[in-house]
């Protein structure tokens, strides 16, 4: 929903010809020029527990990665109860560039993987930044692979 900021540059994978683009299309376009055989589903909004069902649809695995603590919230709320129960892969302490070694994956019962340091959230000064962030994101997309590994094909 929101736009690419020169604060993004650092940790995301925009560039800065693309500020001042809407995420969903930047990103779109860069995963594109990686693989032009994707088919890339947009949905430039906010999401919400009322419609966060709708958008995973018929999706396998879900990996969060929010930057605020509400909405992490809100989809690890929703995934925990009811017909959304799949399994999730999400991001805590990613601030700073402190206590690198600190990071690590956590399993939450069978269902749930939590990579991060757990640390203190962000603040200005303490931002998130690339060497936290890619740290933690290489352990989320580790814990992602393993559960597909282990999944049964989907019956659709």
């Amino acid at each position: 929903m929101d736009r690419v900021e020169t604060g993004n540059l650092n940790r995301q994978f925009f560039f800065p010809d693309q500020v001042g683009q809407v995420k969903v299309d930047a990103l779109a376009d860069n995963l594109l020029r990686l693989e032009p055989r994707l088919h890339v589903l947009r949905h430039q909004l906010r999401v919400s527990a009322a419609n966060l069902p709708t958008l995973l649809g018929p999706c396998d695995l879900v990996i969060e990665a929010f930057d605020g603590a509400r909405d992490k919230e809100m989809v690890w709320n929703v995934m925990a109860r009811g017909p959304h129960r799949r399994p999730l892969v999400g991001a805590s302490g990613l601030a700073g560039w402190r206590n690198l070694e600190a990071v690590r994956v956590r399993h939450l019962g069978s269902r749930f993987v939590m990579c991060g340091d757990s640390g203190p959230g962000v603040s200005d000064a303490c931002p998130p930044l690339a060497p936290k962030v890619g740290a933690v994101a290489c352990l989320q997309a580790g814990a992602a692979v393993a559960f597909m590994m282990e999944m049964k094909p989907p019956h659709r």
